[in-house]
């Protein structure tokens, strides 16, 4: 996992974000968000939470004592918001598959099977250590998981609209203010088209596509020549708190 981080700070950084977004098709677990009012009041701050929550796991290992801490404020925000376990457990699976399927497709280079793998394994033991019942140990078994539980909670409602927007914004408040309209269309350009009806969003026109996605395109191959472009170790972090 630590490798990854290394190698894709960036792009770890957008697919945890695409990750977490998915759940916001899911209007049982949008009301539970809505409710405790931790995204209508500071969007920002809540992602910026979880999203440091998770570059610490990554960066320190689960048998660090800050990762101990971590875990343990996690469980008393499930308890305190009364989520349900298969909840948190659908929520980790975007973790999982988010990272795999935006690295393959737009990374510098392919994931190796052990860092597949690995993705699968860490988030596995992060559910065991939460007390999650019967967490995925494998890839494939996290993606069953994925489309299984998507078929029965996604479907639209006003409240999943209401929380991708904010979560869209929480996105586009990193970039210059100039740039912010662009960034919103491109949040929903690479999002999956499946998902776009259950947010109540449209997918972006042929031409706001193939210019979005080639110039991701491009950064990517880019990268694979100019480390430099890859990021740093320190801007998962550094691109949290700013």
């Amino acid at each position: 996992m630590q490798r990854l981080l290394h190698d894709f700070p960036i792009d770890l950084l957008i697919a945890f974000e695409l990750g977490v977004t998915r759940a916001m098709a899911a209007p049982a677990i949008c009301k539970i968000f809505l409710k405790s009012e931790s995204y209508s009041r500071n969007g920002n701050q809540r992602q910026a939470l979880i999203l440091s929550a998770v570059a610490e796991l990554i960066q320190l290992g689960l048998d660090d004592p800050r990762s101990n801490e971590i875990l343990a404020g996690m469980r008393q925000a499930h308890r305190q918001y009364h989520v349900p376990d298969d909840y948190v457990l659908y929520s980790f699976t975007g973790l999982v598959t988010g990272p795999i399927r935006w690295i393959d497709r737009f990374g510098w280079r392919k994931l190796k099977e052990e860092e597949r793998q690995g993705l699968g394994l860490f988030w596995h033991e992060v559910a065991n250590r939460l007390e999650l019942p019967d967490p995925p140990r494998t890839v494939d078994a996290w993606f069953a998981l994925q489309k299984k539980r998507e078929q029965e909670l996604h479907h639209y409602s006003p409240e999943n609209h209401e929380l991708a927007e904010t979560l869209r914004e929480v996105f586009v408040r990193r970039l210059p203010p100039v740039s912010r309209p662009m960034g919103r269309v491109a949040f929903v350009t690479v999002l999956d088209p499946d998902l776009l009806p259950h947010l109540g969003w449209r997918r972006p026109s042929l031409v706001c596509r193939g210019f979005f996605l080639g110039g991701i395109y491009l950064y990517s191959a880019l990268a694979r020549f100019v480390p430099l472009l890859r990021g740093k170790n320190s801007l998962f972090r550094e691109e949290l708190i700013s």
